[in-house]
This record gives structure tokens, C-alpha cells and sequence, in this order.
């Protein structure tokens, strides 16, 4: 997938369950500034990494049990997963060169 993809909590679980390419899940919120100032960030991040890794978006108005499910600390909140591990975490807000040195670490040899 290229570009960034919105994810139901049932869709992010099955998704997960599946394995696969690595996914990076930003969680957010409908209220949220951050959030928004978020998701432009991560479109041109889709256009370099979206080769290798899917990105995806989950609103956490449509389960607030995912607060809980994945221990957020707040929103936005950025995970990476590999076949359904939890690779790294990233809290609040996060500038386009911190995306890429996050990828860069946890799924730079990613195919």
C-alpha cells in the first residue's frame, strides 16, 4: 500500500493477526490539533517508506478501549509493528526527520 489508509479497530486487529510488512499505526484523535498537523507529515513519509512499509491511521473515537488495549499515553501516539510485535513507539507529535530515523532504526532493512 502507498499512501496512508484509515484502520477500524477491527481492521488494525486482523491486520496485525496477519503479519506481514511492517506497519506503522498512528493513533489519533477527532479533537485533536496534533493529531491533524500529524497526518501531513505522514502522507510524505507514505511517498518515501510506502514501499516497505504500510502506514496507517486509527481514531481512537471509534474504540477508546484501544487507550487501554495498547497502552497510549496520549494522542497522537505512532507504533510500529512487525508480524503483530510491537517494535517502537513514539509519542506526541513528531517531526518529518524524527519519522525517518524512527523507520530508519526499526525497519530500515525492511523488503
Amino acid at each position: 500500500m502507498i499512501g496512508t489508509t484509515r484502520l477500524t479497530p477491527q481492521a488494525l486487529e486482523q491486520r496485525l493477526a496477519d503479519g506481514g510488512r511492517p506497519l506503522l499505526v498512528t493513533f489519533i484523535k477527532p479533537d485533536c490539533p496534533w493529531c491533524e498537523r500529524q497526518i501531513p507529515q505522514l502522507e510524505e513519509l507514505a511517498a518515501q517508506w510506502g514501499d516497505r512499509v504500510d502506514i496507517a491511521l486509527v481514531d481512537l473515537a471509534d474504540d477508546p478501549s484501544l487507550v487501554q488495549t495498547h497502552e497510549l499515553r496520549g494522542a497522537p501516539t505512532l507504533m510500529l509493528f512487525q508480524d503483530g510485535q510491537r517494535l517502537g513507539v513514539k509519542n506526541g507529535f513528531q517531526r518529518r526527520q524524527q519519522l525517518d530515523a524512527f523507520l530508519q532504526h526499526h525497519a530500515g532493512d525492511a523488503a
